[in-house]
């Protein structure tokens, strides 16, 4: 509120009755980011392309096996190539879609890890299970790190123990087995997976930190912003008080005007009527921009002979500032037609939001300019400029719009709303 309620409450009593003629006085010596989870997704979209690497790199040992060691350990190669393209055909897939989303799908994970078992014991059948002559046992690495990087904790475990199963399942077939080269690899499988869980958990920590923070810094930023706006539109208020009732106030005290001339008391009905403009409504801001400046119309409306009654209600807090000057913009011109063609001295301005009962409405700002003048046909096609330009083109411009009701001798309402 702008200098507090009770001060403005104050000086309109004050006006009131001087406006109404009660009293004589003789000569004498007054603004929600949803931040998005950027980091998160960062991390996601990092722990997706180094797996894709990681995959694509997996896929070049076995060839270069084959072709240093002419195939020395493959029992049956036509089953180990197939082996190998399957893997090489679902790779590329499995990169193109991580790639594509720039995360690792979770529900590709039992796919990737039931393929690549199926392929382990393949493997096992058709080469030296415990050596790279197996196909599936470089890409198995890359799997048990995806499925880290994608799962749960409990999830991942799973997966490398399937992996470790298939591939002891595969080493059991007899070709060429060696154990000891079956635990290396059994512990280099749970080796890359336990890692790729704890690394991925960290950053997945990491990130949620960083997207928290984001939003108690967004959200400490908009408290600054409406804080700063609210100290603007308090400073403005103050020095439109100063100007208009304080001025008016400090004349009558040092007796400087007679109340009984008709000009004097319309100068107090005015300086009273702007003030019930910035604390008509209860739940809303007196220092609310728009409120201030519908306030500040009808007092200049005043000086030209027009009485403006000023309501507000529910007015959002966070209107838009285009938004704020083309309602003033519009209702200013709307109250001058007013002026020049109602043969009315009276208007009423009511500005309101939604609510509460209409929280989901589409409109989240109503406001109404309305006269009980001579009224005119609004099908005639005759508005002028002022009503197609001032008021109807200036809503369109910021998303809102204006219509008009009216009819010859009943009056006339101008409804602005935004957005349409």
């Amino acid at each position: 509120m702008v200098g507090g309620t009770p001060t403005i409450r104050g000086a309109l009593h004050g006006l009131t009755p001087i406006a109404a003629g009660r009293i004589r006085v003789g000569p004498v010596g007054r603004p929600d980011v949803p931040v998005a989870r950027d980091a998160r997704a960062r991390a996601l979209a990092l722990m997706a392309y180094v797996a894709s690497a990681l995959r694509v790199t997996q896929l070049v040992p076995w060839p270069l096996t084959m072709a240093e060691f002419a195939g020395r350990g493959v029992a049956r190669p036509g089953l180990a190539f197939a082996v190998y393209g399957v893997l090489c055909a679902w790779s590329v897939a499995w990169t193109v879609a991580v790639l594509t989303r720039r995360a690792i799908p979770v529900r590709l994970v039992p796919v990737d890890v039931g393929l690549t078992a199926i392929c382990l014991v393949l493997g096992g059948f058709a080469a030296e299970a415990t050596s790279w002559a197996n196909p599936a046992a470089a890409i198995a690495l890359a799997v048990a790190a995806a499925s880290a990087a994608a799962g749960t904790v409990t999830g991942s475990a799973t997966a490398v123990a399937v992996l470790i199963s298939a591939y002891l399942g595969g080493a059991a077939s007899g070709l060429g087995q060696t154990w000891a080269a079956a635990a290396y690899a059994v512990c280099t499988l749970a080796g890359v997976g336990l890692l790729a869980a704890v690394v991925c958990r960290y950053l997945l920590g990491q990130a949620a930190i960083a997207d928290a923070t984001a939003v108690e810094l967004a959200a400490a930023q908009a408290r600054s912003a409406a804080e700063q706006s609210r100290q603007q539109e308090r400073a403005r208020q103050y020095r439109m008080l100063h100007d208009t009732v304080l001025s008016t106030l400090s004349t009558l005290a040092r007796g400087g005007l007679d109340v009984n001339d008709p000009l004097i008391r319309q100068r107090c009905a005015a300086d009273a009527d702007y003030l019930r403009g910035l604390i008509s409504s209860d739940g809303v801001s007196a220092g609310n921009h728009l409120q201030g400046e519908l306030a500040a119309i009808g007092r200049s409306q005043a000086a030209l002979g027009l009485r403006v009654h000023v309501h507000c209600a529910d007015i959002p807090v966070d209107l838009p500032a285009p938004v704020v000057r083309a309602m003033s913009d519009a209702t200013r011109e709307a109250l001058n037609n007013v002026i020049k063609h109602s043969g009315v001295n009276q208007a009423w301005v009511t500005a309101f939001g939604p609510g509460p009962q209409q929280s989901r409405s589409p409109v989240r700002l109503t406001l109404t300019i309305t006269d009980r003048g001579r009224g005119f046909d609004p099908m005639a096609g005759h508005h002028g400029l002022g009503l197609r330009e001032s008021i109807t083109g200036r809503l369109r411009e910021v998303g809102g719009a204006a219509a008009i009701d009216s009819s010859s001798g009943q009056g006339t309402t101008v409804e602005l709303t935004w957005p349409t």
